[in-house]
């Protein structure tokens, strides 16, 4: 599996973590022609509006996150899977 999967799959467990969840569960299914990703967690979730608006590269809730290891970001996370 290439690396920046790997770091993408860290940071949004990250995020999870971040969000309150108290369970993060990772599923990878692999194949020939594809890698599957499956990320659930009992975090505090995305209302629609937030979800719409983390896509956007410029958007910020201008929070700082103190020893976060990875932050690639959901817009940069979009661009490369697509």
């Amino acid at each position: 599996m290439h690396r920046a999967v790997g770091d993408f799959i860290q940071d949004l467990a990250d995020n999870a973590l971040e969000a309150g969840a108290g369970l993060v569960s990772i599923v990878v299914k692999e194949t020939d022609e594809a890698v599957k990703v499956e990320i659930m967690d009992n975090g505090c979730g995305m209302d629609q509006e937030l979800l719409q608006r983390i896509r956007d590269p410029y958007y910020t809730d201008g929070k700082k996150h103190p020893g976060r290891k990875v932050g690639l970001g959901i817009p940069f996370l979009i661009q490369t899977v697509d």
